[in-house]
């Protein structure tokens, strides 16, 4: 490799490791690890190849990469997830599960339920099966931005209430294809992320590097800004609004919380 690759190779190695640092902890991340830490039956809904750790059972639909958004992670084996004493079921996470009431401590669903047709009976399902949970998926102002073609749903949070609102042709992809990487038709936003150098350079401007700073300090960190992380005990409500104006709502009374951009927690519900 010449010496410009490694210096490359090395600049990319740094920011993805700042990346996952800044990941690990954010407030909701740590909070999770304690929660985790005190379950015995944990069920990751939307678990990729690798379920959270401490996960006792995992719900995926989709078993191989190329059956993915962006082609990308490992190939789900069921028998690989039994060697490590995990219960795997394949199927959507919107339709009924295959678990008895109250059968986990806690259920992780983290950025899956806005791919989903009906992400109300998927909370229902989660709030049957778990007597605690953690919901976590972009927030309305990254789903506008960064563009993922094949999310459903722009996602809001209001107190200890989730609405989903179904998004229509002109929502998806407003900046461009979030897949691209070259220049002429990379999504600009998805390219301030700087995802481990991966993306074109966006240059050092005084405007676009303070731009650049806001996005990645909001998306890196959790922030719910850019992130919905919504802690829940005994249950949360949630609405679905239909690109045709239709609207249902559901859900259970219970406690429900989420961290600030400071760390700070804020609850609703009941005491």
């Amino acid at each position: 490799m010449n010496p410009l690759g490694r210096i490359r190779n090395r600049a990319r190695a740094r920011t993805a490791g700042a990346q996952a640092d800044a990941f690990a902890q954010a407030p909701s991340t740590l909070a999770l690890r304690k929660i985790l830490d005190a379950s015995s039956t944990v069920l990751d809904l939307g678990s990729g190849p690798n379920p959270i750790e401490g996960a006792t059972a995992a719900v995926d639909l989709l078993l191989e990469p190329s059956q993915r958004g962006h082609g990308a992670g490992g190939v789900i084996d069921p028998e690989t997830m039994k060697a490590r004493g995990i219960r795997f079921v394949n199927q959507s996470i919107d339709q009924p599960l295959p678990f008895d009431r109250m059968d986990f401590d806690l259920v992780y669903c983290s950025h899956v339920i806005e791919h989903v047709d009906n992400p109300g009976k998927a909370c229902d399902e989660m709030m049957r099966v778990a007597g605690t949970g953690l919901l976590r998926c972009p927030n309305a102002m990254a789903e506008y931005l960064y563009g993922r073609e094949y999310h459903k749903w722009l996602v809001l949070q209001r107190g200890g209430t989730v609405v989903f609102i179904e998004k229509t042709p002109d929502e998806y992809a407003s900046f461009g294809d979030s897949r691209a990487v070259n220049p002429e038709t990379v999504n600009p936003f998805e390219a301030l992320l700087d995802w481990a150098g991966e993306r074109p350079s966006t240059g050092s401007n005084g405007i676009i590097s303070r731009l650049r700073e806001r996005l990645q300090r909001a998306f890196y960190s959790r922030e719910p800004l850019s992130e919905i992380n919504l802690f829940w005990t005994a249950g949360f409500s949630w609405i679905e609004v239909r690109a045709d104006g239709h609207i249902k709502q559901g859900g259970s009374p219970g406690r429900q919380w989420h961290y600030d951009a400071k760390g700070l927690r804020h609850d609703w519900g009941q005491p």
